[in-house]
């Protein structure tokens, strides 16, 4: 509650902020909003239904609801976006998505991506949750509303658990071949696990022809950014309805620079 109390206040001062200096610069929204899990459960990465339904709601009337792919092309400058688009991710590969988020994409037709975690044989659980089988997978990608794309095989830290360039390339290679072969996708957009990274790690994914890769760094989507470091804005069940709709207005940014700063004064 202290934690909430504290974001939300942070965050609508650095709203005002943003309002005080909109007329010298206005800020286009264009980003990717980052879940995992939409569950009963007392996650802090989840949130629930009813809260996601909420959520959808408040995007179909305020925002352009768009693919991953839609905002590479604006990051490459091959098309525009209107003001306030937004697209939706969900890493990991929970069965919620199948059983919750799926029906509730076709109830307000909005499209979104699963970066997942080809593992699912040896892990049918990741910590409480159930993961979704390949039909299920499947029936997700025809639906024409979802699209499956790379997550790693086992969700390893690309960064330090994998030290030598045929275990990277194993770990994204392989569960790049199994959506291929489960689903008849190639995928081409990847998720970093955790969102570890390097210089290594991108020019692994680079080399093995990958599109885009997205982070967990927060901030909105800008014309030039580099394409695999994608930032990215996570929601989870700490957010209350006021924090949601703030993280989606110039405040993030402006409240993103006054915590980097905070934490250096700190140090």
């Amino acid at each position: 509650m202290i934690r909430n109390f504290t974001k939300s206040t942070t965050l609508i001062l650095s709203y005002l902020t943003s309002i005080l200096f909109a007329p010298i610069k206005k800020q286009k929204i264009v980003g990717v909003l980052m879940y995992h899990s939409v569950d009963e459960t007392k996650w802090k990465y989840g949130i629930s239904k009813k809260d996601f339904e909420k959520q959808l709601q408040y995007l179909q009337k305020n925002f352009n609801v768009v693919s991953a792919k839609k905002i590479i092309e604006y990051i490459q400058g091959k098309i525009e976006l209107d003001n306030k688009s937004i697209t939706l991710t969900f890493d990991d590969g929970y069965l919620n998505t199948y059983e919750t988020v799926l029906p509730l994409l076709k109830k307000y037709n909005l499209p979104a991506t699963i970066f997942l975690t080809t593992n699912l044989e040896e892990k049918p659980c990741l910590g409480n949750l159930p993961r979704p089988n390949w039909e299920q997978i499947k029936e997700m990608q025809k639906s024409g509303l979802v699209e499956i794309e790379v997550h790693g095989h086992n969700h390893k830290n690309l960064k330090n658990e994998v030290q030598i360039d045929a275990e990277l390339e194993n770990e994204i290679l392989k569960c790049q071949k199994i959506i291929a072969e489960k689903i008849g996708i190639q995928p081409t957009l990847l998720a970093y696990a955790s969102g570890h990274k390097n210089e290594k790690v991108i020019q692994v994914i680079q080399k093995q022809g990958f599109q885009a890769a997205f982070d967990i760094s927060e901030g909105f989507v800008k014309k030039g950014d580099n394409l695999f470091r994608i930032k990215r804005i996570q929601v989870d069940r700490t957010m209350n309805f006021l924090l949601f709709k703030l993280r989606l207005t110039p405040a993030l940014e402006y409240n993103r620079r006054f915590v980097d700063r905070l934490r250096k004064i700190l140090k």
